[in-house]
């Protein structure tokens, strides 16, 4: 006997899903209790004999059952607990005669000395009891996340589904038709489809209800028996990513454009990138060009531009009155001329024609001098004067 009276692991006989005892885990493992917890609730789950570690069962017993044939599944302490789900670990046997059941409980028991299992129990005693089912023959069955397994969002329900029983996609053999759930369906895959967009939304449903029974996001495995849609198993989604957190989107003040020229700028693209903006407006400056400065901004990855004109930080005005202007405003007539005059000939070409002349040789031999400057022995004042000629050079 354990310290609250009930009878320990091979005492007694073979639990029906209404015995009190089927609600402790302790007793007869998670995927016991917790469909014996789903079905007290109300959740339509289908009648069930659970096997406690060293318990005999009786072929007559399974008359409680029905006919047959069952569905003879595991049933360990450890399964389907918060940490560890043991998901896949233990053998499950479907469509066993009521002969061959006995048998069956023996297969699904020693599944629990398996090297593998061993190792992921991390030494811990599996406790196995076996949960005897009569056989759910489906015309569409599957899983449901109450909570999104990929990202961790908790206001979409993902529901894999396929054509008859669920243990193709249990066992990965088959692609489910997949569907994210929220006040609307979205599929992904599948054709023809498995469900139609009420029942995804009837599983949905199913799946929130359990998760609030429970108190925790749930992976419940279900299946449509005719109409009627039962669950097969309830347990915590285990290792649920965190939710994506929304991060504050920040747009600088004044008028940007998106460079579409680059690719989307990791913050290391974006730092080798910026030299070329402030060069690209030193030239325009130079050339005698309208522009004040050339500004660079990474915005959710992107690389947007905005041209200092020296008019405030508002957008440029219409094209058709921007022409106006440059016809009737004598000092904006003076400056477009001179940047067609650049365009047209050879002028914009000059400050081109500049750096591979005397102005790179005169680049290379003062880098290479700053080079040779021994910083160790500059004092702090001389360290800061070097450090900022160094900046202006790159």
């Amino acid at each position: 006997m354990t310290m609250d009276g009930h009878p320990a692991y091979g005492d007694g006989t073979p639990l029906f899903h209404d015995d009190p005892r089927c609600l402790d885990a302790q007793h007869v493992g998670g995927k016991a209790a917790g469909l014996a917890r789903a079905r007290a609730a109300g959740f339509e789950v289908p009648p069930f004999l659970v096997v406690p570690q060293g318990c005999a069962l009786a072929v007559t017993e399974l008359t409680r059952l029905g006919r047959g044939p069952y569905a003879v599944r595991s049933s360990a302490r450890v399964e389907d607990a918060h940490g560890r789900s043991f998901a896949g670990q233990f053998e499950t046997l479907l469509r066993v005669p009521a002969e061959g059941v006995p048998q069956a409980i023996e297969r699904v028991r020693s599944s629990s000395l398996a090297e593998h299992v061993v190792a992921y129990a991390g030494g811990d005693d599996a406790g196995m009891s076996v949960v005897v089912m009569p056989m759910v023959e489906a015309r569409a069955a599957g899983v449901a996340f109450s909570a999104d397994p990929r990202t961790g969002a908790r206001d979409v329900v993902v529901v894999e589904a396929v054509a008859g029983t669920a243990e193709r996609l249990v066992s990965g053999e088959l692609a489910p038709d997949r569907a994210d759930v929220t006040d609307t369906v979205t599929r992904h895959g599948g054709s023809p489809p498995v469900l139609t967009d009420d029942e995804h939304r009837a599983v949905a449903s199913l799946a929130r209800a359990l998760e609030a029974h429970f108190g925790h996001p749930v992976d419940v495995e279900w299946a449509f028996d005719g109409a009627r849609l039962v669950v097969l198993q309830a347990r915590p989604i285990t290792a649920l990513p965190a939710a994506p957190v929304a991060i504050p989107r920040y747009v600088p003040e004044g008028t940007w454009m998106r460079d579409d020229h680059h690719a989307v700028l990791s913050p290391l693209g974006y730092a080798w990138f910026l030299p070329y903006p402030r060069a690209m407006g030193d030239a325009m400056a130079g050339l005698g060009l309208p522009v004040k400065g050339v500004h660079a901004r990474r915005i959710e990855g992107h690389l947007y531009l905005r041209f200092d004109m020296g008019g405030g930080d508002g957008p440029p005005p219409p094209a058709a009155l921007l022409r106006l202007l440059c016809a009737v405003v004598p000092p904006l007539r003076a400056l477009e001329r001179k940047a067609e005059a650049l365009l047209v000939g050879d002028g914009c070409m000059a400050v081109v024609d500049a750096w591979y002349g005397a102005d790179r040789a005169r680049f290379v031999a003062r880098t290479a001098e700053l080079a040779r400057v021994p910083v160790a022995r500059l004092d702090d004042d001389a360290l800061r004067a070097h450090l900022r000629e160094v900046l202006a050079y790159t």
